[in-house]
């Protein structure tokens, strides 16, 4: 294209734009401003005429005790807060490093499905506001046997793809190309090796789930991707001083890398283990 004519299609572009979008684009922001005020201010039953006195009522006839809403909300934090506790409990020995935002599970939008994967997870957004999401297809559940759903959530969700994509975009002193950058031989690998540490930390004791993690590996062993030889090598050079919560750090910590270069931070980890041990 010419530089007169590159000049022409952008000066008609940002006519159209200023002369079409911006204006419409202005309609709606008006139109939703001149409406806020109506969103304003507590729209429950509280601020129905003797609305607090109708839900304490509701209460009591739900719970059948004379507790009020405050005590019953307290309840509900201090449930969430033990269960959130339990829950962690089962990844403590293992991650020393988690994700500060988290993952929810949503069907593949149905207009979308045709072209899909069966599943497949979103990234968080980079500021956290929006979670990670692991996207299961519906267009024909047999196309999921039930005893790999269980290998499917651990690969795409957690410890799998948002353990590894989620922790990196949080890292600090990285450049962004460093904590986005796809290397699928790094993802897909760390997701693979997380099928199986799922089931060896005892995430899978039914003899059929641990079918769907060996069908799935050997899905990937046949495409030939990275699997768990880089733990292996680190576990017998350093015998008993192994941890595994920090051999996760090592992998999860630097960002996405190739392979090579993983290696080289794996061997750097190990001669320093080494050399404190000496």
């Amino acid at each position: 294209m010419s530089e007169a004519a590159h000049a022409e299609f952008g000066a008609q572009a940002e006519a159209e734009i200023l002369g079409g979008v911006y204006p419409v684009y202005g309609r709606l922001i008006d139109y939703y401003e001149s409406i806020l005020p109506q969103t304003a201010g507590n729209h429950g039953v509280g601020a129905l005429p003797d609305g607090e006195e109708y839900y304490a009522f509701a209460i009591s006839l739900m719970t059948t005790t004379g507790m009020t809403a405050d005590e019953i909300h307290r309840i509900g934090l201090a449930e969430v807060a033990r269960i959130g506790a339990e829950i962690d409990a089962g990844i403590d020995p293992y991650f020393n490093v988690r994700p500060d935002v988290g993952v929810k599970v949503e069907r593949v939008p149905e207009f979308r499905e045709g072209g899909s994967a069966l599943a497949y997870y979103q990234p968080p957004s980079l500021d956290g506001a929006r979670p990670g999401v692991f996207y299961i297809s519906l267009r024909e559940i047999s196309e999921l046997p039930r005893f790999g759903m269980r290998t499917l959530a651990y690969h795409e969700a957690i410890p799998g793809h948002h353990f590894q994509i989620a922790i990196a975009q949080q890292l600090k002193g990285l450049p962004l190309f460093r904590r986005m950058l796809p290397l699928p031989a790094y993802a897909e690998g760390w997701a693979l090796y997380t099928e199986q540490l799922a089931w060896e930390i005892g995430f899978q004791d039914d003899p059929l789930d641990n079918l769907g993690r060996l069908q799935a590996e050997m899905f990937r062993a046949v495409r030939l991707v990275v699997d768990t030889g880089l733990r292996a090598r680190s576990q017998e050079a350093l015998g008993d001083a192994f941890s595994l919560a920090e051999f996760h750090d090592v992998v999860l910590t630097n960002g996405a890398l190739p392979l090579d270069k993983l290696e080289r931070v794996i061997d750097d980890w190990l001669a320093e283990k080494s050399r404190a041990r000496s």
